[in-house]
């Protein structure tokens, strides 16, 4: 028991070298070195990620590639899946990519319709779904009517909130015949 005691004093004696790891930590090696004399403060090597200063150029070139396509004459409408090769940027909006569409297929850029984009893992490439529609009745017929909004072609319709909503129909359950239509309005400002 006392030799064990003996130990472990001279352990806690023991004086603790002093180890210098600044030429293992050296900037060249590791972009995020942190140095020996600073503590905690990250210093950045220069050079390091300026060849990613460029990654939100929205001026950069992109690629489109179509596949899938149909003519769709019941629908009055061309679709097809497009793949979007965007290596040097982040990723395209849906308004340059219908522009690019309209070019490409020489129809007006309204009726080009994009949606259901994804960006694939990794970055640099997309792909996501398109419509041409070959007049503007066809796709005010056809389109869901969120895209309509999206596209301008149809106004967003304002309602109360889901909560709001509920709070009036259940507000209503309490009452019958003429009561229960004033319970359901919405309460008036002031009380």
């Amino acid at each position: 028991m006392q030799h064990a005691m003996f130990v472990y004093l001279t352990h806690l004696s023991t004086p603790k070298p002093e180890y210098n790891l600044s030429w293992f930590l050296r900037a060249d090696r590791f972009p995020y070195a942190i140095p020996y004399d600073q503590g905690n403060t990250i210093s950045k090597a220069p050079g390091i990620g300026d060849d990613l200063k460029n990654k939100a150029d929205n001026s950069a070139p992109i690629t489109l590639r179509t596949r899938k396509f149909i003519t769709n004459r019941l629908l009055a409408r061309r679709q097809f899946v497009v793949d979007v090769l965007h290596p040097s940027r982040a990723n395209v909006s849906r308004a340059e990519l219908s522009e690019k569409l309209a070019t490409l297929y020489k129809t007006d850029k309204a009726r080009v319709v994009t949606f259901g984009l994804r960006t694939h893992f990794g970055g640099g490439r997309s792909t996501g779904f398109a419509l041409i529609y070959d007049d503007e009745a066809s796709q005010k017929k056809f389109e869901p009517r969120y895209r309509l909004v999206r596209s301008g072609l149809a106004t967003k319709v304002e309602k109360a909130s889901r909560k709001l909503r509920k709070e009036r129909k259940n507000r209503a359950k309490k009452f019958r015949g003429t009561k229960k239509v004033k319970a359901a309005e919405p309460p008036k400002k002031g009380k």
